[in-house]
């Protein structure tokens, strides 16, 4: 879907999370942004039968890490959008083979997209599944924001396990981490007024123009 667009949330304007209840506008078309993250990291080999729910939740970390390293950068500058990058070809490092998304924008939404596709892939419906209320105190910096993400990933991962050892009576219940996350990430973009849905597009377009297993990269 070429050139599509993601909305994730409703107009940009700060959140109240110690009285929001967990609305936050309608997701529109977060189905598609899930089917088609996950085909293209399967058609791209970043999907393996040997590849842990843990394994994954650990990319989105990842993501989320490099997002709050892209605001530190540009503290100064106080750009918290993105820019491309050329990238230069594995083999052959005079050639550039296109142009990366990068910065704290791009870096949300490859938290996004990353989300996206673990819950595809998990069977997890972003757009109505009901999200955990977490009553976090107001964060107070763009690194509360990211530290608030975090927890919810580990607590997704947590649930999922203790699920699995037969702990948790509400085998479903992890489910609702993923959501979540996602929609924590963009009450974190409409509060520093960050335009996450074309950074999502970006990071799209980019990951579909890639080479198989890119980047030299393992699982």
């Amino acid at each position: 879907m070429p050139g599509q667009t993601f909305t994730l949330i409703a107009p940009k304007v700060p959140l109240d999370l110690e009285t929001d209840s967990g609305s936050f506008g309608v997701p529109m078309n977060l189905s598609d942004l899930q089917r088609e993250a996950h085909a293209i990291a399967e058609k791209h080999g970043w999907w393996d039968e040997k590849t842990t729910f843990g394994d994954r939740i650990e990319r989105i970390h990842g993501a989320l890490s490099e997002a709050g390293k892209a605001s530190r950068a540009t503290a100064f500058r106080g750009d918290l959008g993105w820019r491309y990058v050329p990238v230069l070809d594995d083999e052959d490092t005079d050639r550039i083979v296109g142009n990366k998304p990068v910065g704290v924008a791009a870096e949300l939404a490859d938290a996004v997209i990353l989300a996206a596709g673990v819950a595809e892939h998990y069977g997890v419906d972003l757009a109505k599944t009901q999200e955990w209320f977490i009553a976090y105190d107001r964060p107070q910096s763009f690194g509360d924001w990211i530290t608030g993400c975090h927890n919810t990933l580990s607590q997704t991962w947590w649930r999922r396990l203790k699920k699995d050892e037969g702990l948790i009576t509400d085998r479903s219940e992890w489910k609702r981490g993923l959501p979540t996350v996602v929609r924590f990430i963009a009450r974190l973009a409409a509060h520093y007024e960050i335009d996450l849905d074309p950074a999502i597009a970006a990071k799209m377009e980019y990951y579909r123009s890639r080479p198989y297993r890119h980047g030299g990269k393992a699982l």
